[in-house]
């Protein structure tokens, strides 16, 4: 597996636990069977990636409220 092909099987199990569609225990084991993580590291590879996620929906708020803030709205 080439490192975009991870980053994107990573990408989707995060947004999956993100959203709600995937219970964060059964992405670790996910990770574990495909990538060969060990558990700890699954769990905080997972973690990092929720921050990510929420740091760049936190970021897209702010950025619309901004935007609404420029055109009056």
């Amino acid at each position: 597996m080439t490192k975009a092909e991870k980053d994107a099987f990573l990408g989707g199990i995060a947004l999956a636990v993100y959203q709600g569609g995937m219970d964060r225990d059964c992405a670790a084991w996910l990770m574990k069977k495909v990538l060969r993580y060990s558990l700890p590291l699954a769990y905080r590879t997972i973690d990092d990636a929720m921050v990510l996620l929420v740091l760049e929906d936190a970021g897209e708020l702010t950025q619309q409220a901004a935007d609404r803030n420029v055109n009056g709205i």
